[in-house]
């Protein structure tokens, strides 16, 4: 089973973008030319949700639902269906002919496909184990999101024990865990203007638990009273997003 893709980001804008992931086995060793591409329809999909790229690391991508692998060629279709540009994304890549397809569109789905030389870096999590512990029904979902807290909530089942992390987005997963017996749980003493990252798990025994369920999150700006004058020497990171130019009226 592949359970989790990873991509690495060169450079992001950081919002929040609706990424659907599509995954297949093929004959194909390449592609002489978009039109052998392989129909979103005729895919897997895997992924379903939102994440806000952070760039310089490896931004994991959990599986809704993990792809049964039983050998051949796998493709991987990647769609933003956010629906708004706002700006590029840029990914490290390898340079391979003919193995990358790539389209893009401001409206409607987009169309020609073309062929490009650009095979994106990925890290794939691949397991042989049997899951039995069954994962949690459809997405999470995160709501309520101020600079320090957040509540994410899922569709829980009367009588199950879910577990459940949350960490800074360029950081890594630990092995502490938190163990709640209903769908919905609020994070406190977040940092403002910080992304991150929870998942959520169906737990059955120590020895069977299911697969993650993930969603990413950016906090807004922290906005405290002040008294004039007030100054500010703008050192702390990323804080000039903070800021806006009112435009004055001309009428």
């Amino acid at each position: 089973l592949i359970s989790s893709v990873s991509y690495y980001p060169t450079s992001t804008k950081g919002d929040a973008r609706t990424l659907k992931v599509y995954m297949a086995t093929t004959d194909k060793t390449e592609f002489a030319s978009g039109s052998e591409a392989l129909d979103f329809n005729e895919m897997t999909l895997v992924y379903d949700g939102t994440h806000s790229f952070v760039a310089g690391s490896w931004n994991k991508l959990e599986f809704e639902t993990p792809f049964e692998y039983a050998g051949g060629n796998l493709v991987i279709g990647f769609q933003d269906a956010t629906g708004a540009y706002i700006g590029t994304t840029e990914f490290k890549c390898d340079s391979k002919a003919n193995i990358t397809l790539c389209a893009s569109s401001d409206g409607s789905l987009p169309n020609p496909i073309s062929v490009t030389n650009d095979l994106p870096q990925i890290v794939l999590e691949i397991s042989d184990v049997e899951v039995t512990c069954a994962a949690i029904d459809g997405k999470l979902t995160v709501s309520n999101i101020e600079a320090t807290t957040a509540n994410v909530s899922w569709t829980a089942e009367a009588g199950a024990t879910y577990q459940y992390q949350y960490k800074i987005a360029t950081e890594s997963w630990n092995e502490d865990l938190t163990t709640v017996s209903d769908g919905s749980i609020d994070l406190s003493e977040l940092s403002a203007l910080t992304t991150y990252n929870v998942r959520v798990r169906r737990y059955c025994s120590d020895d069977d638990v299911s697969f993650w369920k993930s969603a990413t999150f950016k906090t807004p700006c922290a906005y405290d009273d002040v008294e004039i004058p007030w100054t500010y020497n703008f050192d702390v990171e990323n804080a000039i997003e903070c800021w806006f130019r009112p435009v004055a009226s001309t009428g």
